[in-house]
């Protein structure tokens, strides 16, 4: 599949995958290469069963997907859709600001925001261009109050 971490220009992340609905709950951690803010990803050994697939970053909200395996596979692609602004039916990107890692985007997260502004602290680098600035407030600024999905 794919995933799109919206705005992200770093160059690689960790993306944590949970499966769930199956005969059991799996965790992947994946070291993914972007190219522009959107990467591919393959999961091996999948639950049986699996009826779900989230997708979180350090500082993203959690994006959960259904999906469902035609002869032993599934694609889950956690991207955005071509029209501005978010819609919870057709975007499924993840999106960024969740810094204390709650899965919702509030004032805490500001607050670690605002102590790392204008720093090279990666706690706080949104966009992973390797510094803390306004472009990674307006990231936080654009999802404030939004909560991910549950894994």
């Amino acid at each position: 599949g794919m995933v799109q971490s919206k705005g992200y220009v770093g160059g690689s992340s960790v993306v944590t995958f949970v499966a769930t609905g199956g005969a059991m709950t799996k965790t992947w951690n994946l070291n993914l290469t972007f190219t522009g803010d959107t990467a591919s990803y393959t999961l091996t050994d999948v639950p049986a069963g699996t009826t779900h697939l989230s997708a979180k970053t350090a500082w993203s909200l959690r994006e959960k997907l259904a999906v469902t395996f035609v002869m032993g596979q599934a694609t889950a692609d956690f991207i955005a859709d071509a029209v501005p602004g978010w819609s919870d039916a057709t975007d499924h990107y993840l999106r960024g600001g969740d810094l204390n890692g709650s899965n919702t985007i509030q004032n805490s997260d500001y607050l670690i925001l605002g102590n790392n502004l204008f720093t090279f602290n990666a706690v706080a680098d949104i966009n992973g261009d390797g510094s803390v600035t306004i472009i990674d407030y307006f990231m936080l600024a654009g999802n404030w109050f939004q909560t991910g999905d549950l894994e």
